[in-house]
């Protein structure tokens, strides 16, 4: 029998929720013991304090991973910048000028499955924000600049009946997409059947010189060359046993000889130096984390690697430079190439230690495969980036565009239905916080499926009905909906919900001047 999930809003009078699963019931304690149960605290909720009086309380701490503060360490390993501020999964983005794109906790849009961050912020590395962007359908692995100082490059999802399947543009001045590419387009429906997350976009990066992007769908286990402009595929890096017997199967690149192949990798980029010596080839680096042992074709290797390949776009072939051997990393996980060093780095960001999850980082030398250095960080992250800081402009007063907030988020809807009264009054499980004209509707994932805003003249919903819930983990995890206040016209409003089926009085008002 599964066991019985139980959330507890401020139990014991303390902040937030605990979710309480219970791994015996009355039947198994047999009156011997009131509750035996695996308890998590979310970032931020506690358990209040209070007494037991004639029984014993027994704590076995399982784990405390899951810190999401983004820090820097010099080659010493002594940590010489960290930024106070929890960010969402996947962290900060370096950018040409020396700040860095933050995926912020605090704002998501809902899918099918998992929430996505909705809400970026350009900072410097003091801390400061100097511009806001609004991403409609989230956000999730990568964020980069098409070229140095110009549009945003931006994964994110089309939400409805996948994730992590689609790319756009967003121009850096207006925050309007001018570009995007779903999945489907490239692939149609072959592989999505009834995987939600069947592609799995993990990396995007811009080859200015051809306008081409350079794609890693995870899932598919390749790196895809495309057009940005035309959307037509250039060449795809993967086993040709991938794509066998497909319409896809011209596009894929041929190997110069037999060597192992990359499986459910991270981070192929395509970078400036000539490493093997011919100028008709491009350097593709990539993490290969190695395991996909669900396909025919696998190899069962164990450990995960740094690899390197030379590609030949004129004659479509392919050949391995480099393939080092790092720690097994099954998820996350980076490799970057430093030209003026000569060094490439590994950066392991999920290692699994017993029943704790860790980090390791490796530095070689490119040319002998020697591990130069090698650094152990106890807990996992998700990709490592070098440090580059813009100190003239740090040590400058901000200047703050007037157009602060750039882009758009799924509008509220007007409404021409009647909006009764509600009889009754919801008391917990929903907050509400406002900031920059934008409110954010705090709740456990999917438990509120509308927000009504009842005006005297006009009334407005925003509505997320439609999602279906396919993961029941998520459940367990707590939201925070990003609604635009634009479309609002001047007046007050009452706040109406319906919450877990229920039509509930908030008994909060706003009021646009």
């Amino acid at each position: 029998m599964e066991p019985r999930v139980e959330i507890k809003e401020h139990m014991r009078g303390g902040k937030g929720h605990v979710i309480m699963k219970h791994l015996l019931g009355e039947k198994e304690l047999n009156g011997k013991c009131r509750i035996y149960a695996e308890i998590t605290l979310e970032p931020g909720c506690e358990i209040g304090y209070h007494e037991h009086h004639n029984e014993s309380e027994t704590y076995y701490i399982i784990s405390g991973q899951g810190v999401y503060y983004p820090f820097a360490y010099d080659v010493n390993g002594d940590i010489r910048w960290y930024l106070n501020h929890r960010t969402s999964t996947y962290g900060v983005f370096q950018l040409s000028n020396g700040n860095y794109i933050m995926q912020d906790n605090y704002g998501y849009v809902s899918s099918v499955t998992k929430s996505f961050p909705a809400v970026l912020y350009e900072m410097d590395y003091l801390g400061r924000a100097v511009q806001m962007y609004l991403v409609p359908h989230g956000t999730h692995h990568e964020i980069i600049e098409k070229e140095p100082d110009g549009n945003l490059l931006i994964l994110t999802s089309t939400l409805q009946d996948h994730v992590d399947d689609k790319i756009i543009e967003l121009d850096r001045k207006s925050g309007e997409i001018v570009n995007s590419l779903e999945m489907t387009e490239l692939f149609g429906n072959d592989y999505t059947r009834d995987n939600i997350d069947w592609v799995h976009l993990n990396t995007v990066s811009y080859q200015a010189e051809d306008d081409t992007i350079l794609i890693s769908p995870r899932n598919l286990n390749s790196g895809v060359k495309l057009n940005w402009t035309t959307h037509e595929i250039v060449w795809i890096l993967a086993n040709p046993e991938v794509f066998k017997g497909t319409k896809y199967e011209k596009y894929v690149l041929t190997p110069d000889s037999d060597f192992l192949w990359h499986y459910r990798q991270h981070t192929v980029y395509q970078i400036d130096t000539d490493l093997d010596g011919n100028p008709d080839t491009v350097e593709i680096t990539m993490f290969d984390n190695h395991r996909n042992p669900e396909a025919d074709y696998y190899d069962h290797e164990k450990g995960s690697f740094v690899t390197v390949y030379a590609v030949n776009e004129k004659e479509k072939t392919v050949s391995l430079l480099k393939k080092l051997p790092v720690v097994k990393a099954n998820v996350t996980s980076n490799t970057t190439y430093d030209a003026d060093s000569g060094h490439i780095f590994g950066m392991c960001g999920t290692v699994k230690s017993g029943t704790a999850k860790t980090g390791m980082t490796y530095e070689f030398d490119y040319e002998s495969g020697e591990i130069l250095n090698q650094y152990y960080i106890n807990k996992n992250y998700y990709r490592a980036i070098e440090l580059k800081a813009n100190y003239e402009t740090m040590s400058e007063a901000m200047q703050q565009p007037e157009n602060y907030i750039k882009g758009t988020l799924r509008p509220l809807m007007e409404t021409t239905a009647r909006i009764a009264e509600p009889t009754q009054q919801l008391s917990e499980g929903l907050n509400f916080k406002l900031t920059a004209g934008i409110l954010f509707a705090e709740m456990r994932n999917r438990q509120v499926s509308q927000i009504i805003f009842k005006g005297e003249n006009k009334s407005y919903v925003y509505d997320q009905s439609f999602l279906k819930l396919r993961e029941e983990d998520y459940l367990l995890r707590t939201e925070s909906i990003p609604i635009p206040l634009t479309t609002l016209e001047k007046g007050t409003y009452q706040i109406y919900c319906v919450y877990q089926d229920g039509y509930y009085d908030t008994a909060q008002t706003i009021t646009i001047k």
